[in-house]
């Protein structure tokens, strides 16, 4: 599975690595859109999505890559979350693809 990291924009703190929690995610392209679903996110992790929703930056490393990444995030800062369960979506609609 390619790794997806989610970052805050001033300072980097991480708020979600799909390596590190484990709980996987999807993926879906919609309406000019990258929907990431992540699931079983912790509740503090939630909190942080949602409260920097405006500030995020999303990285995928498609798997078997060290030099290409790629570099979401959403210009309207949409995120929609249920504490509850940990389900969180995370919207992006510009995409940056580079070579580090």
């Amino acid at each position: 599975m390619d790794h997806l990291y989610i970052r805050h924009t001033l300072g980097g703190t991480l708020f979600y690595d799909s390596k590190q929690d484990g709980n996987g995610y999807e993926l879906e392209f919609v309406e000019g859109n990258w929907i990431f679903k992540l699931s079983s996110v912790a509740p503090t992790a939630v909190q942080e999505l949602l409260a920097h929703s405006g500030e995020l930056n999303i990285f995928l490393v498609a798997e078997g890559q060290t030099a290409h990444k790629s570099w979401l995030y959403s210009t309207e800062g949409r995120v929609e979350a249920d504490a509850a369960s940990g389900l969180v979506l995370v919207y992006a609609d510009v995409r940056q693809d580079y070579t580090v």
